[in-house]
């Protein structure tokens, strides 16, 4: 990855900032670690978040918020590969990357 300076700020040129909201919504889905919630709660929790906030997300932004719903899993995944341990996000990420990658239209 390489990073740019622009305008006084340090950021990946990937960087989704100007999605914030669609990329943090479904991280929360899920109170559990390293549990990857499931798919009706995600849902749930972007629904819930469009009703909080009084705004649709477009579907540009419903995508994204797909996309980063997987995230948190692949990163906890990650990790139970390199530490060795239950592959409790990995397995998780198996069941349901297939659907929610769809969900994203990726």
């Amino acid at each position: 990855m390489h990073w740019n300076f622009t305008g006084g700020s340090l950021w990946p040129p990937n960087a989704p900032v100007d999605r914030m909201d669609q990329s943090l919504v479904p991280a929360f889905a899920s109170t559990r670690t390293p549990a990857l919630a499931p798919i009706r709660n995600s849902a749930s929790c972007i629904r819930a978040y469009e009703l909080a906030r009084d705004r649709t997300f477009t579907d540009d932004e419903r995508q994204i918020a797909w996309a980063a719903s997987l995230w948190p899993a692949l990163h906890n995944a990650r990790g139970e590969c390199l530490f060795q341990s239950s592959p409790i996000a990995a397995t998780a990420l198996i069941a349901q990357a297939a659907e929610r990658l769809a969900l994203a239209r990726a």
